[in-house]
């Protein structure tokens, strides 16, 4: 499997980023009321919780939670995110990608995606790009704070501009192996990785944009997600695993003391700076 270019989703980013410079913000946020027709925020509901069997075929896993979702409401969803920020001139190149998805997306994601196009009945490049979108669309931030008797809290927030969409579409997945929750994730339906995760009994991470956008980091994620079960050994991985871009990644545990914030170049680690480190460099 090859790496998605690097040069290649520098220019997916840089494209999106012009077209979106040359809309106003008036014409964006019209667009997506617009396209938001019929569907309405309810703040006060509950966000919606659903369990994701890892024992069920990659391409299957996703149906329970886009059947009880809705898939006619998730592709008006979409929709309205690839009209408010993808210009249909980069269409070919999301398609390139998408018709190469195995080339370049490792499995079981890819399968993944193409079974979350076909149960919304969306195209297969608008999904690949839904699933991007952080990469070249996002900015964020992520704390981890102990209390006076050792508690650790971790929170974070999304920087994206279409939050009504957000609102819409998150939803807390259990991923479960035989029936036990084997992690979690605050997610959105259609994204296939993992932003925001915990692992139960052993420790929580966030992403977190560093200067430069391109980070194919969810994957990445959720793969640590699915294997280490303690705080040191998940900040060793993501200390240590060659990276795409450059990402500030923050880890907590369960334990006074542990968290911890990574700072990451690509092939290396910049800074691993601990909550018990008073100088930070």
């Amino acid at each position: 499997m090859k790496q998605l270019p690097l040069h290649l989703l520098h220019l997916l980013a840089l494209l999106v980023a012009i077209h979106q410079a040359s809309c106003s913000y008036k014409d964006r946020m019209k667009a997506i009321l617009i396209n938001q027709q019929g569907v309405k925020v309810h703040p006060d509901i509950p966000i919606a919780v659903y369990n994701v069997s890892l024992n069920d075929m990659p391409k299957t896993r996703w149906m329970g939670v886009i059947q009880s979702f809705g898939p006619a409401k998730a592709k008006m969803l979409l929709d309205t995110v690839m009209k408010s920020i993808f210009p249909d001139e980069l269409r070919p190149l999301i398609d390139y990608v998408a018709g190469r998805l195995d080339d370049y997306i490792a499995q079981p994601f890819a399968d993944e995606l193409r079974g979350v196009a076909e149960q919304i009945g969306a195209d297969l490049g608008d999904v690949v790009f839904l699933n991007l979108m952080y990469e070249v669309n996002a900015g964020c931030t992520s704390i981890v704070v102990q209390d006076s008797q050792g508690n650790i809290f971790h929170g974070r927030n999304m920087d994206f501009s279409f939050t009504d969409v957000l609102r819409n579409t998150s939803v807390i997945i259990n991923f479960q192996d035989q029936q036990k929750t084997v992690y979690s994730a605050v997610t959105f339906v259609g994204y296939v990785g993992i932003l925001t995760g915990q692992r139960p009994g052993g420790f929580t991470i966030t992403v977190n944009e560093r200067d430069e956008n391109a980070k194919i980091l969810n994957a990445l994620v959720a793969l640590v997600d699915r294997k280490q079960n303690d705080f040191e050994t998940a900040v060793q991985v993501l200390t240590d695993r060659d990276l795409i871009a450059p990402v500030y990644l923050v880890i907590g545990g369960l334990n006074p003391g542990e968290g911890v914030l990574i700072t990451r170049n690509r092939l290396m680690k910049s800074d691993v700076w601990r909550m018990n480190e008073t100088d930070y460099k």
